[in-house]
């Protein structure tokens, strides 16, 4: 492969348009090409002079001297586009999540490691430095045993869209989750609503349980005055707070409620901690840059990305599951175990 990787962005859209803005700033990537079905959006996405247009993806695919492909499309099309690429033997960076169901992601992981191509699910929020950092503060065991996590993300923005606020949302909080527990629940449940638009929900709660004791509840709304990008986590030492939109991510709060050695009804708990807060200094770097620096990376060196896929494959379950329980109003449903054994989710690639 030539030093500079040769990628195409297909779908203009919000966040395709802002990979092609990324990637066109990056060394060592020459963005090749720009297509979306709707010539309107295609047009008024030409921004790049360097990239040819296309309104078909297959003008993409045919280009031999293309080495890799962004795919921002709708969910519904994720499996035969992500399939189709790899097949014609290109690296693929595909929007978050990466299939509809577990069977067709572990599919699509196991076509990319025999055919030797790099897939990268879009779950930015692995890529947040703050979201880093929270991950070697718990391996130190400064927060002590993990007790539940819980989840807040709410806008007013995304009331248009083609996925339902669990798919499209929830995606990146589950994803946050299972990374930072190293980890899959063993059974989920879900609740939600439809106001705007019937079948595409805007608001979902979904609670999920771990084998390990550890729970974890998300409130994930299209329909909310605030917007919020925030992920709380208790533990028996200490509780932090990771805050996606916040000057300073990372919080750390001292203090932690200690049981009592002896029955003790009716007395307060003893509290330990001075409640201080401390914040970590994290690098003020853009997660969609880092991601794609990875992606291209590993496109260079032409090797797939294992624990990735892993943990892409991982999520697409849970979201299986929580879809389930919402359809039957809240039951509890068992996140359903992946085909064959998957690589373990802590190591995921430096950035």
């Amino acid at each position: 492969m030539r030093s500079a990787v040769r990628i195409g962005v297909v779908g203009l859209g919000e966040t395709g348009a802002a990979f092609a803005s990324v990637l066109d700033g990056l060394p060592n990537c020459d963005l090749a090409w720009q297509c979306d079905d709707d010539r309107a959006v295609l047009m008024a996405g030409k921004r790049y002079p360097g990239a040819a247009l296309a309104t078909a993806v297959d003008d993409l695919l045919g280009d031999e001297t293309l080495d890799a492909i962004v795919l921002a499309t709708p969910l519904a099309t994720h499996g035969e586009l992500v399939e189709r690429s790899l097949r014609a033997d290109k690296h693929v960076l595909v929007a978050k999540p990466l299939a509809r169901t577990a069977d067709e992601a572990l599919r699509l992981t196991d076509l990319a490691r025999e055919r030797s191509r790099c897939l990268l699910t879009g779950h930015a929020v692995l890529f947040q430095p703050g979201l880093r950092k929270l991950k070697e503060v718990m391996e130190t065991g400064r927060l002590g045993e993990t007790f539940y996590l819980y989840g807040n993300r709410q806008d007013f923005s995304r009331a248009r869209r083609e996925a339902s606020t669990l798919w499209s949302l929830g995606a990146h909080d589950i994803a946050a989750i299972l990374y930072l527990l190293d980890d899959t629940p063993v059974d989920v449940s879900c609740w939600g609503e439809s106001y705007v638009r019937d079948g595409v929900g805007d608001i979902a709660f979904c609670f999920l349980r771990f084998a390990t004791g550890v729970t974890a509840h998300l409130h994930l709304s299209s329909l909310d005055p605030q917007t919020l990008r925030r992920l709380t986590l208790v533990g028996s030492r200490q509780m932090v707070v990771f805050d996606e939109l916040a000057e300073r991510p990372l919080t750390i709060h001292d203090r932690a409620v200690v049981p009592a050695r002896a029955p003790s009804y009716g007395l307060p708990l003893r509290v330990e901690g001075d409640g201080s807060v401390t914040s970590p200094a994290v690098p003020a770097e853009d997660p969609l840059q880092l991601m794609c620096e990875t992606f291209l990376a590993s496109a260079r060196r032409g090797r797939p990305l294992e624990t990735e896929g892993s943990l892409a494959v991982r999520v697409v379950a849970v979201l299986e599951a929580l879809e389930r329980s919402l359809e039957r109003v809240g039951t509890a449903e068992v996140v359903g175990a992946p085909a064959r054994r998957l690589p373990n989710l802590v190591s995921l690639r430096g950035t």
